[in-house]
């Protein structure tokens, strides 16, 4: 009898411990399809506003688009004790000074990200569009485009 009984608890702890991460994993696909797949998306549509642009107006609706997120998302309405309009305007006219998106990114925008006080703040330069070579021998050869990675103290290259 007492061995029964305990399988018979054993088997209900189981079961409800199965029922809780169904419900659990039902719970992270949901969010995924209903919040995180759609701002993909949204990114996505965004950035392939900025694809007809070229020079320096290109790079200037990339500053004026990152910092509406900005003055949109941050916690801080006071920007953490920044002089907003100021730097906002300073470094606007670096962006339109910006040689392309490469500068761009190092010289605006992460110098912009760091000058928070935030640890969860930053930009993300997309990756570059594969270089197809010239046809060698008849044939036209992809290639690859490298990455680098500073993560932590080492450095890594690795493909995009």
């Amino acid at each position: 009898m007492i061995k029964n009984r305990v399988f018979r608890v054993m088997f209900r702890f189981i079961s409800a411990c199965a029922a809780l991460f169904i419900i659990l994993l039902s719970i992270v696909v949901g969010y995924f399809f209903s919040v995180v797949a759609p701002r993909n998306q949204a990114a996505q549509q965004q950035a392939a506003l900025f694809l007809p642009l070229k020079g320096p107006a290109r790079r200037v609706a990339i500053f004026d688009a990152a910092t509406r997120i900005i003055e949109a998302q941050y916690y801080d309405h006071s920007f953490a004790g920044l002089n907003w309009p100021l730097l906002r305007s300073q470094l606007r006219v670096r962006a339109e000074q910006a040689e392309d998106d490469f500068h761009l990114y190092w010289t605006v925008l992460v110098p912009l990200a760091m000058a928070f006080p935030a640890s969860h703040m930053g930009f993300t330069m997309p990756p570059p569009a594969p270089v197809v070579a010239s046809p060698r021998n008849g044939k036209t050869d992809t290639t690859p485009e490298c990455e680098f990675d500073a993560g932590g103290s080492n450095a890594y290259i690795h493909p995009a």
